[in-house]
C-alpha cells in the first residue's frame, strides 16, 4: 500500500493493515498494524502497534513451527529530497535520529512493515529450546 504524500489530508493518515508475504521457505503474516502516519515539519512520524506471525521449519529437527510476535513501531520518515547532514531544531542530524528514507512522492507501508517483521523475527528458528534435532 503506497501512501502518496500530496494526498495526505490534515497531516495525518490512519493505517489499518494486514497482509502475507514469503521469504525463501518461510511464510510471514502481518496480522495487524494499527497506526498513523503524521506530518511533523518536513518529516513524517509513523507510529502504531504491529502483530505478526511466522510459519517456518525448526532449524534443528525440520518440523513445522509457528512464532508469534508483537512490537510497538515509532519511526521518523523522510523523503530523499529532505534528508541532509544539517542539524535539526532538536540539535540532531538525520543520521543521528535514524530516519527511514523513502521515495520523493510516496511511502510504501507494506515494504516498511515487511522489513520490520524480518528484523523482528528470530534468526534461529526453534520449535522449543529442548529440541534435540533430527536424530533425537
Amino acid at each position: 500500500m503506497k501512501i502518496i504524500y500530496s494526498t495526505i489530508k490534515n497531516n495525518v493518515v490512519e493505517i489499518d493493515r494486514s497482509f502475507e508475504f514469503e521469504d525463501f521457505l518461510d511464510i510471514y503474516l502481518v496480522k495487524e498494524f494499527k497506526g498513523r502516519l503524521e506530518k511533523v515539519g518536513k518529516r513524517y512520524i509513523l507510529s502504531g502497534d504491529l502483530s505478526y506471525s511466522l510459519t517456518s521449519k525448526c532449524d534443528r529437527c525440520l518440523e513445522s513451527m509457528a512464532v508469534d510476535g508483537e512490537a510497538v513501531i515509532s519511526q521518523v520518515i523522510s523523503n530523499v529530497e529532505i534528508v541532509s547532514d544539517e542539524v535539526d531544531s532538536d540539535g540532531l542530524t538525520d543520521e543521528e535520529i535514524d530516519v527511514y528514507v523513502t521515495a520523493i512522492d510516496h511511502f510504501d507501508i507494506d515494504e516498511f512493515l515487511r522489513e520490520e517483521v524480518l528484523l523482528l523475527a528470530p534468526s534461529k528458528k526453534l520449535c522449543s529450546e529442548e529440541c534435540g534435532g533430527i536424530n533425537y
